[in-house]
């Protein structure tokens, strides 16, 4: 059982620290336009999106569109890897270049160039996002929520695991046995669904969780049948003890006497 809560409490930590830090977007290059893109910092993974590009003249700042301008987009991963070369469409006062859900699959950090250019000048945007379950900023108050939770959560764990052990009572131990599995489903599928959204690395830990929560729900069922064995087991034992306290025997001996009956009838 030690040996169990260590590795529980240490594959938990390790997920609890995997927060990445906010995604910083960056722009960089004009030479002589002026490239402006309209996109979101965060894309969910097997996803749809676009990105709405527009186009001024960085002397006189008047909107350029096509076909004076015309613009190309470059996406890759940040190993440097290309995914993806267009041209962007061209709307009547802007340019936008559409993915579908096939060119981001994988959770990470992306990027992407775009370069416009005139009969004469040209100018060009790099810009970074991240990709993850969610299409969502992990931010520092969810983290904090989160972890919080977690440590609240893997207390009543802890007590409710000590309390099998402690009560005496069967009720008592039975009650401890369902709370302690009730956290445990609900800690492995929060930790499962938070790496699996924000995560974009160490994502085995969500498979783990993952097949943790299955077997936690699938013992359910042999554990609610072995427990009503048992609530029937301990009725009909309390019922002959009863039965021999009321011949006179006292508490002591009718409990010695009810469980030697028992073993006997069983053997």
């Amino acid at each position: 059982m030690k040996k169990i809560l260590i590795l529980f409490f240490a594959v938990l930590i390790i997920s609890l620290i995997n927060a990445q830090p906010p995604l910083t977007v960056i722009f960089t290059g004009d030479e002589g336009l002026s490239v402006q893109a309209t996109t979101l910092p965060y894309i969910k993974v097997g996803t749809p999106f676009d990105i709405m590009v527009h186009v001024f003249n960085e002397t006189t700042g008047y909107l350029l569109f096509s076909p004076a301008v015309s613009c190309t987009a470059h996406l890759q991963d940040l190993n440097g890897s290309f995914l993806d070369k267009q041209q962007a469409e061209a709307h009547e006062e802007y340019f936008k270049v559409s993915y579908d859900e096939t060119n981001i699959t994988i959770r990470g950090l992306y990027g992407y160039s775009i370069h416009c250019n005139s009969s004469n000048v040209g100018g060009s945007l790099t810009s970074y996002f991240e990709a993850n379950g969610y299409g969502a900023e992990l931010s520092e108050g969810t983290a904090i929520t989160f972890n919080f939770a977690m440590i609240f959560m893997m207390i009543l764990f802890v007590l409710s695991l000590i309390g099998i052990f402690v009560f005496e009572n069967p009720t008592g131990k039975l009650a401890c046995y369902w709370i302690s599995h009730l956290f445990f489903v609900i800690g492995t599928f929060s930790v499962w669904q938070f790496n699996y959204g924000y995560g974009v690395s160490y994502l085995g830990l969500a498979g783990i969780y993952k097949i943790l929560f299955y077997v936690s729900i699938i013992a359910v069922f042999p554990m609610v049948l072995l427990s009503l064995a048992w609530i029937f087991y301990i009725h009909t034992m309390n019922d002959d003890i009863k039965k021999l306290m009321d011949r006179g025997m006292d508490e002591d001996e009718a409990v010695s006497r009810a469980k030697s009956n028992r073993r006997n009838k069983n053997g």
